[in-house]
């Protein structure tokens, strides 16, 4: 079982987890109460890390987390929830991983 290691609320509605299967999922926690059902996905899902997530914190829009192998990324949350659903929010340009 995967567990969630940080969570953070980008703006009312929105939350982010980080995980142990080295990802980031946004949620919409408006659509979750909405829908009442008792599973949801996220809306997105963010990759990049080769270990576990194992810390996050949040400023302005953008996420910093760090996993188990030392690594720091920096990823740029969209103020629109559903933006690019199909594409992660990180690129070349919009994130970093430093070790």
């Amino acid at each position: 079982m995967d567990a969630v290691r940080a969570l953070h609320f980008t703006r009312p509605g929105q939350l982010v987890t980080a995980s142990e299967d080295y990802t980031l999922k946004v949620w919409d926690l408006n659509a979750a109460l909405k829908n009442q059902q008792s599973e949801h996905e996220p809306i997105q899902t963010l990759r990049g890390h080769t270990g576990s997530i194992m810390s996050m914190a949040g400023c302005q829009g953008s996420i910093f987390s760090g996993d188990r192998d030392g690594n720091i990324a920096l990823w740029h949350v969209p103020s629109d929830l559903y933006a690019s659903y199909d594409e992660p929010y990180c690129d070349s340009e919009s994130s970093q991983i430093a070790r």
